[in-house]
């Protein structure tokens, strides 16, 4: 069962395509994904290692080093590594790092499909949340709180087929932070991922749920459930909005049944008690795009002209996902967005 990020996984090719504009390039084809690999180096049917985009690969390890010059980073809260992240290359966009199999004898009891980013000593690639931006931390948050992930649909295309034929909508991937606020079992909270916020000066989460009387107002309905989105402006995760406040971009409700929302009843919800939602790119009745299609519409900027981070795309009632463990839903990251070209 999928969780989160694969990072790392073993694939066998499908498909070499050429390449546009080069000679010595192709176009390697493994799940969801595309890679530009030199030409004649792979072939249809090869087992390879793919590392997604966000891979942190060992420094020390020799089978990288041929990256360093290209892909090293240095940061006070990941130390030295090598970051893989997606790239085009004279006009041809490559997702993530392809290698041979054989490279990795470690890994001679995996099967395709296996994931093996333990094994490799590689480590998802995280940037720390600005000093403060959540406030103080006061534990972990109630284990009946849904951690906010979305899978990449180019390593898991089941969710994509899961998807064909239902009613759908498209939202905007706002680069913020995650934010949960809840009314559960008559208490209030505030987490972000994973972390409990305490209510005082320092959260501005608190400061924005009580700027517009939120826990006021649902408690006033009766309500419980839990809210969750995404939180943005200045200081967090270096405002790629350009927000001159902080604002909160609601991309799920759950009832206290811990039940989802369809889009009708979580769009009557935000506008009557003031909350804004993930912005709403389209709506359809019959989903049926492919991988490149959605990276097509995955393209484009924010208001203020800064790249957007990407799309999610949900059914418009939720239904469930047995790869997921919960409700379908799935993520396709703008190839032209690059949040770490500055780190």
């Amino acid at each position: 069962m999928a969780k989160g990020r694969k990072l790392v996984s073993l694939y066998k090719i499908w498909a070499i395509e050429p390449a546009e504009n080069a000679d010595r390039l192709e176009i390697a084809r493994l799940g969801g994904w595309r890679c530009v690999v030199p030409k004649g180096q792979y072939h249809k049917g090869d087992e390879v290692v793919f590392f997604e985009e966000d891979s942190w690969l060992p420094l020390d390890d020799p089978r990288y080093d041929f990256l360093k010059k290209t892909c090293y980073k240095k940061n006070d809260f990941m130390g030295e590594g090598i970051l893989v992240r997606n790239r085009t290359i004279r006009g041809n966009e490559s997702e993530g790092l392809v290698l041979p199999r054989e490279m990795f004898p470690e890994l001679d009891e995996y099967e395709v499909g296996d994931v093996v980013t333990d094994d490799l000593g590689v480590r998802k690639f995280m940037v720390p949340e600005i000093e403060g931006s959540g406030g103080t931390m006061i534990g972990d948050k109630p284990a009946y709180i849904p951690t906010t992930d979305e899978l990449r649909v180019q390593s898991e295309d089941s969710l994509r087929q899961a998807l064909i034929g239902l009613p759908y909508y498209i939202s905007t991937k706002i680069d913020g932070t995650s934010c949960s606020m809840w009314i559960m079992k008559g208490k209030r909270g505030v987490s972000g991922r994973k972390k409990m916020y305490k209510d005082n000066d320092s959260s501005p989460m608190w400061a924005y749920a009580h700027k517009i009387n939120l826990f006021e107002q649902l408690e006033a309905d009766g309500w419980e459930g839990i809210i969750q989105g995404e939180f943005a402006g200045p200081k967090i995760q270096s405002n790629p909005l350009g927000l001159f406040e902080a604002e909160y971009f609601v991309f799920n409700v759950f009832d206290k049944d811990r039940n989802l929302y369809p889009l009708d009843k979580m769009t009557e919800f935000c506008n009557k008690y003031g909350l804004k939602m993930v912005p709403i790119n389209e709506v359809g009745y019959e989903f049926n795009y492919s991988q490149d299609e959605l990276i097509e519409k995955s393209r484009g900027n924010y208001e203020n002209g800064h790249t957007r981070e990407g799309i999610v795309v949900r059914p418009i009632t939720p239904v469930y996902n047995e790869t997921l463990g919960k409700s379908l839903s799935f993520k396709m990251i703008n190839p032209d967005y690059h949040p770490y070209d500055t780190k």
